[in-house]
């Protein structure tokens, strides 16, 4: 009963926890909804309050032009009114000295000089008719005036004078609108982060426009232009006087090796399979003293060494162990021959009579083709040779003609006869090459009657190259330029 109600518990607790996070998702994308609505309305009202800021700036400007047009007729009209303003107050200055004079008269005139002084009333007369004399011409340049003043009011320079003052108004109304409706935008948290998203938004679909665009422009320009030009550069020619020829047994996920008496097998540790018992096997820590940092680097060290010190043949088997998709290709190098071999792809080396096969290194810095496989080392085995050379999925080993160069993917490739003219020709397809398929060069052998080695299907643990994969690609391209 305990457990039952236990259960019954938890399954109400995992439903309740099931709630709640719904509950939460709703809020969050109720609040975001919230959030956006608000912002959408107080952007829309901020684009058709610059929709109106547009439409009267465009008015006020129109009306500047169309009132700089009546300016010099408003100037002289401004003149005109001027003037007579200036007469007016002038004849209005003349006609208040007049009406001063008359008081004056006046005051001098009593009952006495009405009937004794005729004078001093002559007088009078004359500052009477003065002083009306003054103020009906001022009254006549007033009216003037006021009439130039109504039809300065009421030309269309001066109206457009109103009409700018009244646009100007409305533009600085409608800035300070859109002002406080901005302010009020970004006063929340929510709003001031989708603001700040907004603000960074074009610039982000810039980059990202980049970013999509500019791998495509590189790539056309390697293909197009670089390419081309570099396929027709001197190719590499190691040993030309060499043999170019070798016997190449199937691939095989297991292959037998028949020790004659007094053979050595360097193996290995993770492809000997079988020994038997009567062969001694010792471990030898490098494949070759003289190249210790090439054997280090290419997994070559620890393996085991099996001699046959029987009066007869011996079998060694030699097969993989961790690697499900290696297969095992047998390889002899005649007398003469010579072959360029990638360590990285040895699995084994039978030593006949336990004498060592010659092994040279041969630098070409100066060769267009080493800086673009980044190859600068290329590490030759001389015959009388038998090698085992592992690959994914089989090793092939394709003729070449002198007639007919061949072309191979550079993944692929793992040795070559040291008498072919090596180099790298640009890849066939665009597609290919834009889409990652396919690197801008392949390998490409000719001039000469040999074998290339190639892996069946390329290892694409190797495909990043140098810039790939981080630190592995760029140990793995370190290693390609020593020819490892």
């Amino acid at each position: 009963m305990t457990e039952l109600i236990a259960k019954i518990a938890r399954w109400l607790w995992n439903k309740l926890v099931v709630l709640i996070l719904i509950v939460l998702v709703f809020l969050a994308a109720a609040w975001i909804r919230n959030e956006w609505q608000g912002i959408a309305y107080r952007l829309k009202q901020v684009s058709e309050i610059n929709r109106r800021l547009d439409d009267a700036r465009t008015g006020l400007a129109e009306l500047r032009r169309d009132t700089q047009k009546l300016s010099e007729e408003a100037q002289n009209e401004t003149r005109e009114f001027s003037n007579k303003e200036k007469i007016s107050r002038q004849l209005w200055a003349e006609a208040e000295l007049a009406k001063a004079r008359y008081d004056e008269a006046s005051r001098k005139v009593g009952w006495y000089q009405k009937m004794f002084d005729s004078g001093k009333v002559v007088e009078k007369g004359k500052a009477w008719a003065e002083y009306q004399t003054r103020k009906t011409a001022a009254v006549a340049a007033q009216k003037t005036s006021d009439a130039l003043q109504a039809a300065l009011d009421n030309s269309p320079w001066m109206k457009h004078q109103r009409e700018i003052a009244a646009r100007e108004s409305e533009i600085a109304r409608l800035e300070n609108q859109r002002g406080r409706i901005l302010n009020d935008t970004g006063r929340t948290p929510g709003q001031k982060l989708f603001m700040a998203v907004w603000s960074v938004l074009p610039m982000a679909l810039l980059t990202l426009l980049g970013v999509i665009v500019a791998p495509v422009v590189i790539k056309c320009f390697l293909y197009y232009i670089l390419a081309p030009r570099i396929s027709r550069a001197r190719p590499v020619i190691l040993l030309p006087e060499a043999k170019g020829d070798l016997l190449a047994g199937p691939s095989a996920v297991s292959v037998p090796v028949q020790l004659a008496p007094g053979d050595e097998i360097i193996v290995h540790s993770d492809y000997l399979q079988a020994a038997g018992v009567g062969p001694g096997k010792k471990t030898r820590w490098l494949l070759s003293w003289s190249m210790p940092f090439t054997s280090l680097a290419a997994g070559l060290y620890m393996m085991v060494s099996v001699r046959n010190r029987e009066t007869s043949e011996t079998k060694v088997t030699v097969s993989p162990k961790k690697d499900l998709f290696d297969m095992i290709c047998d390889i002899n190098l005649p007398p003469g021959g010579a072959m360029v071999v990638y360590p990285r792809s040895l699995v084994a080396i039978v030593m006949k009579n336990g004498a060592p096969p010659r092994i040279t290194r041969h630098w070409r810095l100066d060769s267009l083709h080493s800086w673009i496989t980044f190859q600068f080392r290329y590490i030759v085995i001389h015959g009388d040779a038998r090698l085992l050379v592992k690959g994914c999925r089989g090793v092939r080993a394709a003729r070449v003609e002198t007639a007919k160069p061949a072309m191979q993917d550079q993944l692929a490739t793992l040795g070559f006869t040291a008498n072919l003219a090596y180099s790298g020709t640009r890849c066939e397809t665009f597609a290919d090459y834009l889409l990652g398929r396919d690197e801008l060069f392949n390998d490409c052998f000719s001039d000469a009657e040999g074998f290339h080695l190639t892996e069946e299907v390329p290892d694409m643990r190797r495909k990043a190259g140098l810039f790939g994969r981080g630190l592995e690609g760029i140990i793995d391209g370190f290693l390609k330029a020593f020819g490892i």
